[in-house]
């Protein structure tokens, strides 16, 4: 029994891909158009069902593996409007700081906007939320954990940021070391923002607002991906080194400044929380 359910906590990845490669396969076979470029449902379509089974594989390893609740991988309801709403707005002050920063060195301008459609929007906004959901869990609800059990929460955030990293493989080949290591600023700060908690919530929400309004909204590129609704209300023009180029504002100087301020943020909140709650002056 010990032997199968290591096997089960093992194979948390494989029985995600196992769950998920159906739909892959019949996707890419029917409706991939030309180019490469999901379209806008297609891509919502492939995003639910990969949150869908990555919340399935969780589920399976949570209850049969390591024999706990769904919810303690980071679902409790307790603070999870409150944890949703700063990351929403921490995730929207990030990009703004480094918007605006672009702006006054001027080498970011506005682009006339030809069309704009709401149901592109929210098709593909609603495809970044299950992505988001995919990516934590799958990053911070099992990696980060599991690593934990083993060592402690610093060793627990790099090692999951290096997993998370990895995931980006195919465009950091493209980017260079600068991608690679803002992306790995990333998973610290999404790391952070679990270990703050204990919840999902907030780096869910996080993920979510920094790639709706990098990609569907403002139409820069996501990670390097195309990931707009159609239109571009900005345009990157300055040195890539500081904008990031094609790459997007992850590939950028700016970024990697933005990234960092957002770590020390959270690190400071959760002092100042963990002192809060040792002197029972607030809720946990």
């Amino acid at each position: 029994l010990v032997g199968s359910e290591m096997c089960i906590r093992d194979s948390f990845l494989i029985l995600w891909g196992f769950l998920y490669s159906p739909a892959i396969l019949v996707v890419v076979a029917r409706d991939q158009d030309d180019g490469g470029v999901f379209s806008p449902g297609t891509r919502l379509f492939l995003e639910f069902l990969g949150a869908l089974a990555v919340l399935a594989a969780a589920w399976i390893v949570s209850r049969f593996a390591d024999r706990r609740s769904f919810t303690s991988l980071g679902f409790a309801p307790s603070g999870a409007v409150r944890d949703l709403v700063v990351g929403l707005v921490l995730g929207s002050a990030m990009i703004s700081l480094a918007v605006a920063t672009l702006w006054l060195a001027e080498w970011v301008i506005t682009v006339p906007v030809l069309t704009f459609s709401w149901t592109v929007l929210g098709s593909m906004g609603t495809a970044i939320l299950f992505n988001s959901v995919t990516q934590e869990v799958m990053v911070r609800g099992y990696v980060l954990q599991t690593i934990e059990t083993q060592f402690n929460a610093p060793v627990a955030v790099i090692g999951s940021s290096v997993f998370f990293t990895g995931l980006h493989a195919g465009a950091i080949a493209e980017g260079g070391v600068l991608p690679a290591v803002n992306l790995f600023a990333a998973g610290v700060l999404l790391g952070v923002a679990y270990t703050t908690t204990r919840n999902l919530w907030l780096p869910v929400a996080l993920h979510f607002s920094w790639n709706l309004l990098q990609g569907p909204v403002l139409g820069i590129a996501v990670s390097g991906q195309a990931l707009d609704g159609g239109w571009r209300l900005l345009d990157l023009k300055g040195p890539p080194i500081f904008t990031g180029g094609s790459f997007g504002l992850e590939g950028g100087l700016v970024a990697t400044v933005v990234t960092t301020l957002g770590i020390v943020a959270l690190i400071a909140a959760g002092r100042w929380r963990q002192r809060c709650i040792h002197a029972g002056s607030c809720d946990q």
